[in-house]
């Protein structure tokens, strides 16, 4: 029972690509999308669904979870443990420790919803790819061009997105829903996105807490209007460095002053908070007292910003992106700067435990290597601690 999770039966993401999910976190593990029934709800009770739901009754901790088990062993975190602080730790299920009796679920009462309208961004970051940017498909064939390992990452189409029906349908099922996570893609870009909120007014359903998790260059005052009527609104931006390696990381189109601006006209509403969520990964761990610093100058300079917890998100996938995989010089250099940061506590404990792994190091040498020519753009430039590894 210690490590039961309840979101299979009380939480759904709806991932751009058509796939049903418990949780953002849980992955197919080379699996086909959840896709093989024509609805939403159909495939949220789909054999796939069943099965997971049967290996926690049966106390078995799948494969497929396997980001949170690796996050409570590293930093006691996890998107599961946060799902049942926010929205368990009162019911009476969770308090006795009742294991729901079925697999099939045919009227969820669900709790949390991730919602990922679409794929469409204005942004190519790094350690994304097409499955939640459409800008990288292009991209993605060029790779694959160099190297056959890219392949695997290339959607089948470009666009990727949820129809008004399908929205419209799954309206009914989120009627004990505390809280919806808006992802993307780039939320704010999304085509259905603001009609899906007109409904949610619609039908009173204001008092539910939205979440969205932007990359700060999309200004819509359509979208400030209609947030406006909902209690609580908490809008996430993903900065992932500063200076030159904020373009470097994104894509080199969009600046932090842009991202700066745009977080300014969401403080002037009384009803948000702001955030931030940096992804943790080789390419700004050298870049992170940097990145506290300027995080919390906004937290100082704006209404309704807090810069606590923004540094919890290690890359994971993919692998070769994550800043558990520096080698010892790199990841002693790196932990020197971050050990004087009790922000950086968990991170550098994580650090200290990884074991190098050589094969994962090369690849994302070959990696930034083959993605700086595609792009014109020079590692060094934006990490100058990587010198040594890619100056001949």
């Amino acid at each position: 029972m210690s490590r039961f999770c309840y979101m299979p039966w009380h939480a759904i993401t709806l991932s751009a690509n058509g796939d049903i999910k418990p949780c953002c976190q849980f992955t197919n593990r080379g699996r086909r999308p959840n896709t093989e029934h024509p609805t939403i709800m159909e495939n949220y009770n789909s054999e796939r669904m069943q099965q997971l739901r049967q290996d926690f009754r049966d106390g078995k901790q799948p494969d497929a979870c396997k980001s949170c088990w690796e996050r409570e062993d590293l930093v006691g975190e996890s998107r599961r443990l946060w799902f049942n602080k926010k929205f368990m730790k009162n019911k009476k299920e969770f308090k006795e420790g009742i294991i729901p009796d079925t697999n099939i679920v045919e009227f969820p009462k669900l709790y949390q919803a991730d919602i990922n309208l679409s794929n469409v961004c204005n942004l190519k970051c790094r350690m994304c790819g097409s499955w939640a940017s459409n800008s990288w498909f292009k991209e993605e064939i060029a790779l694959a061009k160099i190297d056959k390992r890219y392949q695997k990452n290339i959607n089948e189409v470009p666009l990727l997105q949820y129809s008004l029906e399908d929205l419209r349908n799954l309206l009914p099922h989120l009627k004990d829903v505390m809280r919806i996570d808006f992802k993307g893609g780039e939320p704010m870009m999304a085509k259905h996105h603001n009609q899906f909120l007109q409904w949610l007014i619609e039908e009173g359903m204001t008092d539910i807490e939205l979440f969205y998790t932007t990359n700060g260059t999309v200004q819509n005052p359509k979208i400030l209007n209609l947030l406006k009527q909902f209690k609580r609104v908490s809008i996430c931006f993903s900065i992932e460095g500063t200076g030159k390696l904020y373009s470097y990381i994104r894509g080199g189109k969009y600046n932090i002053e842009q991202l700066e601006e745009t977080l300014a006209e969401y403080s002037k509403l009384e009803n948000v908070q702001i955030m931030f969520n940096v992804t943790l990964q080789n390419y700004n761990v050298f870049n992170l007292p940097e990145l506290h610093n300027f995080l919390n100058e906004l937290e100082d300079k704006y209404p309704r910003v807090s810069a606590n917890n923004s540094f919890t998100t290690i890359c994971n996938q993919p692998a070769y992106l994550s800043p558990m995989n520096l080698p010892d010089n790199l990841r002693d250099q790196a932990v020197e700067r971050l050990s004087i940061y009790d922000d950086f506590k968990k991170l550098v404990k994580s650090m200290n435990k990884r074991t190098f792994n050589e094969e994962q190091w090369d690849i994302f040498i070959n990696y930034t290597k083959d993605l700086d020519k595609l792009r014109n753009d020079n590692v060094v430039d934006a990490v100058p601690e990587l010198k040594e590894y890619f100056v001949c």
